[in-house]
């Protein structure tokens, strides 16, 4: 018999939201990838683009993370991210493949900032 995964909801990203709709925002996401539900976010120019900690300016800064899979890989498309406001499990976020220990630290101060505090699921 085949076995199903479930793919990631919110429930398995998200502990507490202070109050929707003002924890989330719809936003624009760049052209060019696929983002991933959990994906950590910069925001550049008013898009959400992937988070690159070696990026310069805004696109170094840790902005939200996104609660939906969005399909950009043609076009700039709508979607919806957390950039305020809530509890997220941290085993559940996705960072970039080469971020060291230092830039995460610095990343999760920046969410932190903009009031997403990050926990453990355990």
């Amino acid at each position: 018999m085949p076995t199903y995964i479930e793919p990631k909801n919110l429930e398995d990203l998200i502990a507490h939201e202070v109050q929707r709709p003002w924890t989330r925002d719809g936003k624009l996401f760049l052209t060019g990838k696929a983002y991933a539900v959990g994906e950590v976010l910069s925001l550049v120019e008013g898009k959400l683009q992937a988070f690159d900690p070696a990026g310069a300016g805004d696109a170094g800064v840790a902005h939200a993370i996104s609660i939906e899979a969005v399909n950009a890989t043609e076009d700039d498309k709508r979607g919806v991210a957390i950039a305020r406001g809530a509890v997220l499990y941290e085993d559940e976020l996705i960072w970039p493949d080469a971020i060291t220990d230092e830039q995460k630290a610095a990343a999760i101060k920046q969410l932190e900032a903009r009031g997403i505090k990050l926990v453990d699921s355990a």
